[in-house]
This record gives C-alpha cells, sequence and structure tokens, in this order.
C-alpha cells in the first residue's frame, strides 16, 4: 500500500510522495478495512481518511483532497442533545459497519445542552452511523446505532440509552410543545391531590425546548403520575396537564395545546 498526500508547501503545490507498509494482520477478503493519514503522529493537523476498504497484497491506495475529513462543506451537520442527567465527558461517531471506534472526540457536553457535530464521512459512503456518548460520574456509555444522517439530523441521548443502567432515583425528560412558554412545572403521583412545590423555580422553559427532571421516589410497575406545566411560577395562567402516565427510565413526555386544562 502506498502514496501518501503531503500538505501544499505553498498555496497550489503539492508534494506527492509514497511509502510501503506490510499490514500487522491477515486481510479480509469481504473489506472492512479503515486507513487514516495525519499530518502528526498523535492524530492532530489535517486528516484524511478512506473506510470500508477490500485491500489486498501490493495494491497502491491513494488519497486526495476529497479524502479529507475536518471542516468541508459535504459532511452532514448534525445536532447531538443530551438529556441523560449527567454530564457528557466525550461524543464519539463511528459508521455503523466500523467495529472500532476512533479515539478523536467531539467534545464534552453538559446535561440539557446541545452540541453541533460534522460527521466526519460523508453518509454517501456509508448510510447508517453510531454514536456514543460517554461520562465519567458516573463512568458510563451511552450508544445509539445504526442512525440515518441527513444534514439537520437531531440525535436525542436519554437515560434509557446507557448501556448500563444508571443508579438512582428516575430521569424524565419534559418536553415543551405547547407553544407557551412556561414557568412553573410539577409532578405528583396520580393517587395524591397535593401538587406540592414549583419543580422549576424561576427559569424559563420556551416553547420547543425540553429538560431532564429527577424524580423523588423509584418507579414501580402501579406508579402513574401526572405532570402540570404552567405559564405563571405560582400556577396562574394557562395550566397544561398529562394525567396518568405510566413513568420508565428516560422516558420523553412531550405536552401540547391539547393538554390545555379547562
Amino acid at each position: 500500500m502506498s502514496n501518501c498526500f503531503s500538505p501544499p508547501a505553498k498555496p497550489g503545490v503539492y508534494r506527492f510522495k509514497s511509502r510501503t507498509f506490510a499490514i500487522p494482520q491477515l486481510l479480509l477478503a469481504q473489506g472492512g478495512h479503515d486507513v487514516r493519514l495525519s499530518q502528526q503522529s498523535n492524530g492532530t493537523g489535517h486528516n484524511f481518511r478512506r473506510y470500508g476498504l477490500t485491500l489486498t497484497s501490493g495494491m497502491t491506495l491513494t488519497f486526495t483532497t476529497a479524502d479529507f475529513v475536518a471542516g468541508t462543506s459535504h459532511h452532514q451537520s448534525i445536532t447531538i442533545q443530551n438529556r441523560s442527567g449527567v454530564n457528557f465527558a466525550s461524543v464519539h461517531i463511528k459508521p455503523s459497519a466500523s467495529p472500532e471506534w476512533d479515539t478523536n472526540s467531539f467534545g464534552t457536553l453538559s446535561n440539557n445542552s446541545n452540541m453541533s457535530a460534522s460527521v466526519p464521512i460523508p453518509p454517501s459512503n456509508f448510510s447508517v452511523f453510531d454514536i456514543q456518548a460517554r461520562s465519567v460520574n458516573p463512568a458510563n456509555t451511552y450508544t445509539i446505532n445504526n442512525v440515518t444522517v441527513s444534514d439537520g439530523t437531531t440525535v436525542l441521548f436519554t437515560s434509557a440509552n446507557a448501556d448500563n443502567p444508571p443508579m438512582g432515583f428516575p430521569v424524565i425528560v419534559i418536553q415543551n410543545n405547547t407553544g407557551y412558554g412556561i414557568n412553573g412545572i410539577w409532578i405528583r403521583t396520580s393517587t395524591s391531590t397535593d401538587w406540592g412545590s414549583n419543580l422549576w423555580g424561576w427559569q424559563s422553559l420556551t416553547a420547543g425546548q425540553s429538560r431532564t427532571f429527577t424524580l423523588p421516589q423509584l418507579l414501580t410497575a402501579q406508579s402513574l403520575y401526572d405532570i402540570r406545566l404552567s405559564q405563571q411560577s405560582n400556577g396562574t395562567g394557562h395550566n397544561f396537564i398529562r394525567s396518568n402516565i405510566t413513568m420508565t427510565e428516560g422516558i420523553v413526555v412531550t405536552l401540547t395545546v391539547s393538554d390545555l386544562s379547562q
């Protein structure tokens, strides 16, 4: 295998060099090899990648500017939302056909935050991707497999995506699709008549936003819950109520204008 691409010595002038390498493993007849060239030995600088290659002994593998993987317009930009209840120390993306995760990370992503990530391989090369987030405290991984990526795709991580069941009280996600700004949120068991305290305090949940909430008790098969959203933190203004919800870990509960309480 030979021919690696060097960055231009000056604008418009490129250096082409080739090297021969011995592959430290048997070749796969059906393909499945990925090759990456990097400016630096630690993987920094410009990177050029080819995926899913069928390698044969003595073949010449040519890299061009089309294999450049950072900052190119043909890569799809997706949004990753963290609604897991924990902070992510790193986020990783790979083709589903690839067996290994790249060591490169898209950076940290705190709970209830979003990030924009440029998929490092043009989706025309692969149809589906795996996305994994990793937390440190507590240590866990959150994986969503076989994501069909297109420009503008949104990928939502909740605690239900944890590869190891999370410990502690369950975390749910409330999505505000009422069309109104919300300043009060209450959760109660359906057998109770007392809404208790406003969980949202002084904060505002604008239309279209979602946030995580930790329930004050463990879930049981018999537990049903009611959720109330209000325009005002004191419960005045429009109120939106969903009743008798069977909660599960990581559930996304969406309230809309149809939940308006008369």
